[in-house]
């Protein structure tokens, strides 16, 4: 299957990109007489960003080495946003872990979150808004409107005992939600209401009486399906992948177990690791992602096995996100009077990447999954173990 690779998304240093415009690190591309866009060639690190989360047709860029929040952008349009960049007194103050992107309903405002550690000594202890654990934790959150100038502090954030990140930011009904990664915690769904901007826990599905363990938390992914909240849980133990679907937003009891899925493939191969969730589609099929294998998982309504799904045409590893596509333009959606929409088309007019135009395709792939990664077992002899 070939995907379509038209949408771009906005360089990370692109002023830095267009100065260099006719020295070394651009070349002049044409073939047959026919004038062709130059090409910037740039080291990944001077432009890569790493995708964090989806809100309305929107998305949420951020830095790789820091997972600061950088940029909102919507693909379709072109159109993106700079966030604003922090002094170089913040940056030495602080380590961001986290971030997302969000709507709050109630103001109509597009807000991004991010969390941090502060590097600064923490003397007196605080109340994990989660958890409930008294600790030392030096992790904060702050929050940017889109359309201002500024980031705002709003105090305590969530925080693991180990130091795990939150894990598959997911936005819905004005919340964005994650996954806290931690021991013997019960409460291990946490959300960020964008509304009253304060982190709150959303009750977990009954995976098991009382605390979670370690080794089923590994296992948990987090995701939206059909505008339900849902959890993915891999039972290694038997091969199995029970989804669970929260069928009314907020309550305990309308989790309910949806799915149960053989998490094996038609040559009798288990492969191990996390399934993240990405859609749910009209015929009935599930796409999960698999980051280990860095592939798309497709698994057929009654079907019995998994259908591994690799891009080909790219090297490096990628993310794949659920996302809804959307022609609004940041200018119509976004108020305030500190708003400055940039558009790739100012730079795609000219100048492309190296290589941001091949073609890519979608192949399934089973067999050469287990000299590819070494992460798929035999289930006889994984039984016997």
């Amino acid at each position: 299957m070939k995907l379509e690779t038209k949408l771009k998304i906005p360089l990370r240093n692109a002023e830095l990109a267009m100065n260099n415009e006719g020295d070394a690190n651009v070349s002049s591309n044409s073939k047959g007489g026919v004038k062709r866009k130059r090409c910037i060639k740039l080291r990944p690190k001077d432009h890569k960003l790493n995708l964090v989360n989806s809100c309305n047709g929107f998305l949420c860029l951020s830095e790789p080495s820091r997972n600061d929040p950088v940029v909102v952008c919507n693909p379709i349009t072109g159109e993106f946003i700079n966030l604003p960049i922090p002094t170089q007194a913040d940056e030495k103050t602080r380590r961001v872990s986290d971030c997302g992107l969000g709507f709050s309903p109630k103001t109509n405002h597009y807000k991004v979150i991010k969390i941090f550690h502060l590097q600064e000594w923490v003397y007196e202890q605080v109340r994990d808004p989660i958890t409930g654990r008294e600790n030392y934790s030096r992790r904060v959150a702050e929050i940017h409107t889109l359309g201002t100038d500024s980031w705002k502090r709003i105090g305590c954030a969530p925080s693991s005992m180990y130091g795990y990140k939150l894990e598959f930011p997911s936005y819905l009904y004005g919340a964005l939600h994650w996954i806290l990664k931690d021991y013997n915690i019960s409460e291990y769904i946490a959300s960020f209401n964008f509304d009253k901007e304060i982190f709150q826990p959303v009750p977990p599905p009954p995976l098991r009486r009382g605390i979670i363990s370690w080794e089923k938390m590994e296992n948990i992914s987090l995701g939206v399906l059909r505008d339900m909240l849902c959890i993915c849980d891999h039972d290694s133990h038997v091969f199995k992948i029970n989804i669970w679907v929260m069928k009314n937003y907020g309550v305990q009891e309308s989790w309910t177990k949806a799915f149960r899925i053989d998490a094996t493939t038609k040559q009798s191969r288990w492969l191990r690791g996390v399934y993240v969730p990405i859609s749910y589609l009209r015929s009935g099929a599930i796409l999960f992602f698999h980051r280990l294998a860095n592939a798309v998982v497709y698994y057929k309504a009654k079907g019995r096995f998994l259908k591994f799904l690799k891009v080909q045409g790219v090297k490096s590893k990628y993310e794949a996100i659920a996302y809804t596509p959307s022609f609004i333009s940041i200018n119509d959606a976004v108020m305030g009077d500190n708003l400055a929409t940039l558009n790739v088309a100012s730079r795609c007019a000219g100048l492309k990447l190296q290589g941001e135009t091949k073609a890519l395709f979608l192949r399934e792939e089973d067999e050469d999954m287990d000299s590819d990664f070494d992460l798929s077992s035999d289930l006889d002899s994984s039984t016997t173990d």
